[in-house]
């Protein structure tokens, strides 16, 4: 486990984007100002604020070196499922069968693709999703994921020339993953015509 976690920050050293830290807090801080603004109270924003932070960050990380970090997504795991009670409309129950929907969501096509479209970081990054945004947001949040990452891939695969273009999955999970934190009840609310 130790060389896994080493290889992940020298890749990343290796491929780091120049002013990363200035787009993370620039990320990090719009992100803040929308979450404000969504946000009923003040431990709705707290809530939302903590649990967007690993999302903005696998997201710069995959962009630049096509890797999302345990050292950010266990933790994030082990926080949403520890703060799964702290939510005022979701309790523990909700967490669990968002992270078990989430993992089970991507890791289906993780076994299909044996890896190589969809990695193991993305369904571990789907079960973060899924604790952190509880069931039944967690759907909203994966199928606009899915869908966002699908609408890139043929981009950059016709732009490219090739089916075989390689691209980040991560970030259009994560923006998934702030839309079920946000506003997932609400999507799926509209869904099903409530």
């Amino acid at each position: 486990m130790l060389n896994a976690s080493y290889s992940e920050a020298a890749l990343e050293e290796r491929r780091a984007l120049p002013g990363r830290p200035l787009v993370l807090a620039a990320l990090l801080a719009t992100l803040f100002a929308l979450a404000a603004a969504v946000a009923d109270d003040t431990r709705e924003f707290l809530l939302l604020a903590l649990f967007t932070t690993p999302l903005a960050a696998v997201a710069i990380t995959d962009i630049e070196a096509r890797v999302l970090p345990n050292r950010i997504v266990y933790p994030g795991i082990v926080v949403a499922l520890a703060l799964s009670w702290a939510w005022p409309d979701r309790d523990v129950g909700h967490a669990l069968i968002g992270g078990a929907v989430g993992f089970g969501f991507m890791l289906f096509p993780f076994i299909i693709s044996a890896g190589r479209g969809i990695a193991a970081g993305d369904v571990k990054l789907a079960a973060y999703i899924g604790l952190a945004s509880g069931w039944p947001a967690v759907m909203a949040g994966l199928l606009i994921g899915v869908v966002a990452g699908g609408v890139a891939a043929v981009i950059i695969g016709v732009a490219a020339r090739s089916r075989r273009a390689a691209f980040a999955y991560g970030p259009f999970l994560a923006l998934g993953g702030v839309i079920a934190l946000w506003f997932g009840e609400e999507v799926v609310d509209w869904y099903q015509g409530e």
